[in-house]
């Protein structure tokens, strides 16, 4: 049996949700979004390289590779990137329709998102 490549091991049972410029994953009571970009470049990264043959380990190996990831408050991911990508990204998740208060966002980049009126 051929080993099957980190990539296609890791997407077993996950559900992608493709939304304008950002891609949403599921599986089992976690949700990332990441830029189509960094999807794009990690699916490149995670193909050349052999999974374990189980798709927990082999998910949580590439879930840890994404540099840009906002990951669902609760889920057990740790939202990361630097605060310009974390804007971008939060800024089309927004216009697309997520409700931000789900998101594991930091206030600085929440009051970015939402400034408060001026006086």
């Amino acid at each position: 049996m051929a080993i099957e490549n980190l990539f296609k091991s890791a997407m077993r049972g996950v559900e992608l949700i493709r939304k304008g410029e950002l891609v949403e994953l599921r599986v089992k009571g976690v949700s990332l979004c990441v830029s189509n970009t960094e999807l794009f470049r990690k699916q490149q990264w995670a193909s050349a390289r052999p999974g374990v043959g189980n798709p927990s380990t082999d998910r949580k190996r590439l879930f840890a590779a994404f540099e840009t990831v906002i990951a669902q408050a609760g889920s057990g991911i740790a939202t990361r990137g630097n605060d310009k990508a974390l804007l971008d990204l939060a800024k089309a998740m927004k216009l697309a329709g997520l409700p931000m208060e789900q998101w594991g966002l930091d206030k600085s980049v929440m009051d970015q998102l939402y400034p408060p009126p001026p006086r």
